[in-house]
């Protein structure tokens, strides 16, 4: 898997393999994904104008990529072998949340990855497949990585805890 951290100005072409890179022109509200082994994927956002800075997880083994924006209410998937581009989730966002709060990043895992956001936490599969979604709502509960099976969050009021990897279940310490 290759993880990645894009800054995006109005208009930009970003190689994220050798094989994939993704065009954006917010101007016309469109994201291109190219890649070597297939027709380019022409994708319409309409919260494209908002998109600076993005953070995805390209899956080698099946051409596949998970990407989400750091304002956006969505995760989006792309497969180049099967030429898929779609929604796969929905944050726990709204459009009026307070952007300061807005925080991405994808995390691996044995056996896939984990994308956590501000308000919740998701696992997908090596494939690209989502296992478990937990949502909250606290903005201070801060993940702090991965121990033992777990994604380990913690704060001041609620202490130390964690989602099993596995399932998503709770497990508070």
């Amino acid at each position: 898997m290759i993880y990645g951290s894009l800054y995006l100005p109005d208009e930009s072409i970003i190689k994220i393999s050798e094989e994939i890179k993704i065009n954006i022109d917010k101007t016309s509200k469109r994201l291109s994904l190219d890649s070597l082994n297939a027709d380019t994927l022409n994708l319409e956002f309409k919260e494209i104008d908002d998109i600076v800075f993005m953070e995805y997880c390209y899956f080698q083994q099946s051409t596949s990529l998970i990407f989400s924006d750091l304002y956006g209410l969505t995760v989006y998937y792309v497969s180049f072998k099967h030429r898929i581009a779609k929604k796969i989730e929905q944050l726990n966002r709204k459009e009026n949340d307070d952007r300061g709060f807005c925080q991405i990043r994808f995390v691996e895992i044995p056996n896939g990855c984990i994308f956590v956001y501000e308000a919740g936490i998701i696992c997908f599969d090596n494939l690209g497949n989502v296992k478990w979604h937990n949502k909250h709502q606290r903005y201070d509960w801060i993940f702090i990585g991965i121990e033992n099976g777990f994604a380990m969050y913690e704060s001041e009021m609620d202490g130390k805890w964690g989602y099993s990897l596995d399932d998503g279940s709770e497990l508070c310490l």
